[in-house]
C-alpha cells in the first residue's frame, strides 16, 4: 500500500508513504531515492522537510534524511511560529 504526499517546497521531489502488512510506515524519496524501512506506525508531512513520527502512541520528528530530530517518546507535539 502507497501513500503518496507532495513536499510543497520541494520542486520536483515526491516522498511516497509506505506502508507494510503489519502496518508499519516508511518512506521513499523520489530524487534521492532515500529509503525509510517501515518502522513507524505513522508518518504525516510536518514541515517541507520534517516528518512527525508516531510509534507505540509517542510522537518524534525526523528530517528528510531519516534522521531522528526528536525521538518518538513524546505524548504530542505542537508548532509555534517565531514571528
Amino acid at each position: 500500500k502507497y501513500t503518496f504526499q507532495m513536499l510543497p517546497q520541494s520542486p520536483g521531489q515526491f516522498w511516497l508513504i509506505t506502508e507494510n502488512k503489519r502496518g508499519k510506515k516508511g518512506l521513499y524519496a523520489s530524487k534521492t531515492e532515500f529509503t525509510l524501512s517501515p518502522r513507524y506506525d505513522d508518518i504525516q508531512v510536518w514541515e517541507a522537510d520534517l516528518f512527525k513520527t508516531e510509534l507505540k502512541g509517542k510522537t518524534g520528528l525526523i528530517n528528510t534524511q531519516g534522521k531522528i530530530l526528536v525521538p518518538a517518546v513524546y505524548d504530542g507535539l505542537n508548532y509555534q511560529s517565531g514571528q
